[in-house]
């Protein structure tokens, strides 16, 4: 999903089996991951979460190829 009409507020969101990334801006005004599985109702963010890094960053990826 894309949202937004400039660079500067560009939302873009991607989800898989397990969870759902959203980031604005390519990550610079801010980034959401949340584990759909073990938090359907996406009540704890993990994005800043060290545990998460190689996720966030594989999604993020993900994000940078929607939003092309």
């Amino acid at each position: 999903t894309i949202a937004g009409q400039t660079a500067e507020n560009l939302g873009v969101a991607v989800r898989t089996g397990k969870y759902r990334y959203a980031e604005w801006a390519g990550g610079k005004n801010g980034a959401m991951l949340f584990d759909v599985v073990a938090d359907p109702n996406e009540t704890k963010n993990l994005a800043d979460d060290p545990k998460f890094a190689g996720v966030r960053k594989e999604l993020a990826e993900l994000t940078k190829a929607a939003a092309k």
